[in-house]
């Protein structure tokens, strides 16, 4: 499925916009994961969170840039398929250190996306200046659905 942009105007009007709790519902389904490896001889591709980093984005979804600081890899999660990408707006306090939340990412999910995502990757360096004083940033997340066998 193709990639869809909100206008800058329908993104700020989303943004914050989720309930804590909401959050934390969508998470118990929908997985936030990374693009990576675990060295010579491991499969590169989609990889949970660990049990731990999961759980502190679970306690802080909006405080916590899993993307920026994943720790130690989770497990493997085998066939990912991209569901759609889509444009989400974060603010920084810092134009070189850019750390999104998921919370910024489900504040931009319509409820079709949250019903088709099982994981949610966070494309790091996807980010695009949203105005002229560099705190407001527009980046992309790939919706993934995992495919049954």
């Amino acid at each position: 499925m193709n990639s869809y942009i909100w206008g800058m105007e329908e993104m700020l009007k989303r943004y914050g916009k989720t309930s804590t709790e909401r959050i934390r519902e969508v998470l118990e389904r929908v997985k936030p994961v990374v693009m990576g490896n675990k060295g010579v001889g491991s499969i590169h591709g989609y990889y949970s969170l660990s049990e731990e980093k999961l759980a502190s984005v679970k306690e802080k979804p909006r405080n916590i840039s899993y993307p920026f600081d994943s720790g130690e890899l989770g497990t493997y999660v085998p066939d990912l398929k991209e569901y759609r990408t889509m444009d989400f707006y974060v603010k920084s306090s810092s134009r070189f250190f850019l750390k999104p939340d998921i919370g910024e990412v489900i504040d931009q999910m319509t409820e079709e996306d949250l019903k088709n995502t099982d994981a949610i990757h966070i494309v790091s360096g996807s980010e695009r200046m949203a105005n002229n004083e560099g705190d407001h940033f527009v980046m992309t997340a790939v919706l993934l659905k995992q495919e049954k066998k």
